[in-house]
């Protein structure tokens, strides 16, 4: 296996090389607590190192995928960085000018320490005095230990949560491997490429992703649902959510899309979704305290009895989203509410 440092892999597999001569039985004289700690990280970036070589295989990785695997890319590094600052040359088979010595260290040592203070003499002055003391602490060497055994903890922690975001992301279905694993069952047939069909906002959505969701909007379904979108910043959920409300709204009676935000205006939200329920401009109300109140009930007045789409946008806490969902009335008409949070 090639041990030069790549673009793809970052420094993965100089990274695994150093590792199995520093763990060998030439590499460091490590205590048993870093050594098994040393060796469940290096089989934890093993797997790391797979995913990676997978992932470089596909044509055109989706976003995800593609800071996936610059994560991983430096975190590769930082390990190298680590082991490079605290682990010799000579244990990782490099030559050095010094030659390299075991020598016994002790549990404990002690040093002489000199200890100043002010004590009042006869007439009332003070005057500094110096005492020596022995005091016990920890040699360099066991100080070296312990800074390794955090620093491959805390790298394990890492590549751990590495890993976790590689399941979470569901990585796996956009690698090769599958395809490699079916092909080795049966004859090579050529795969025909599955009909996209791409949006006016630049998103691709394949034939699975469109049985999927005519499945979720399925007209024969006449129950309430309440479809979900979730995940952290930055991944096109709200990219997403207007897709769906531009591809299924026309085949309600009446949607909606509205948008909560960290700190939401109750008032101005129910204006907003009762203006696009009905394609106008609501009444103001004369009494502007109960105002809040007379919209809520025209929404759920106007709602009842219809099969209608809501699209609620950068939803932040449940304590809004409570407010929403009372609203809305719970009829058997097909409707469909999509928070986005």
């Amino acid at each position: 296996m090639d041990a030069s440092i790549s673009v793809s892999l970052g420094a993965m597999r100089p990274l695994l090389k150093k590792l199995h001569m520093m763990l060998g039985p030439d590499g460091c004289k490590l205590t048993k607590g870093v050594n098994d700690r040393s060796q469940l990280l290096k089989d934890d970036l093993k797997e790391i190192c797979a995913y990676l070589e997978d992932l470089i295989e596909v044509e055109d990785p989706p976003l995800a995928a593609k800071c996936w695997m610059k994560e991983a890319q430096e975190l590769s590094y930082d390990i190298q960085d680590c082991i490079d600052n605290f682990v010799p040359p000579e244990s990782l088979g490099y030559k050095s000018d010094h030659k390299m010595t075991h020598v016994k260290i002790p549990k404990r040592l002690k040093w002489q320490k000199h200890i100043e203070y002010a004590a009042p003499d006869v007439s009332g002055h003070f005057i500094s005095k110096t005492i020596c003391a022995d005091v016990i602490r920890a040699p360099r060497k066991l100080k070296w230990y312990q800074q390794m055994v955090e620093k491959v903890s805390e790298f394990r922690i890492y590549a751990g949560e590495a890993i976790q975001r590689y399941e979470r992301y569901q990585l796996h279905c956009c690698s090769t491997s599958a395809a490699r694993r079916f092909s080795a069952i049966g004859p090579m047939m050529p795969m025909l490429p599955l009909p996209r069909e791409k949006t006016c906002s630049g998103l691709v959505i394949d034939a699975r992703m469109s049985n999927f969701i005519n499945s979720l909007f399925n007209d024969a379904d006449q129950q309430l649902k309440v479809v979900s979108i979730h995940g952290s910043g930055c991944l096109g959920k709200t990219v997403l959510a207007k897709v769906l409300y531009n591809k299924i709204g026309r085949k309600f009676h009446c949607r909606a899309f509205v948008r909560v935000s960290k700190k939401p205006d109750m008032k101005r939200l129910f204006c907003d979704m009762i203006s696009q329920f009905q394609r106008k401009q609501p009444q103001a109300s004369q009494d502007a305290s109960d105002e809040f109140r007379v919209t809520a009930e025209n929404i759920r007045n106007y709602l009842h009895g219809k099969r209608y789409l809501l699209v609620v946008d950068d939803l932040w806490d449940t304590a809004a989203w409570d407010v929403i969902n009372q609203l809305l009335p719970k009829c058997s008409q097909g409707s469909r509410i999509i928070p986005q949070h």
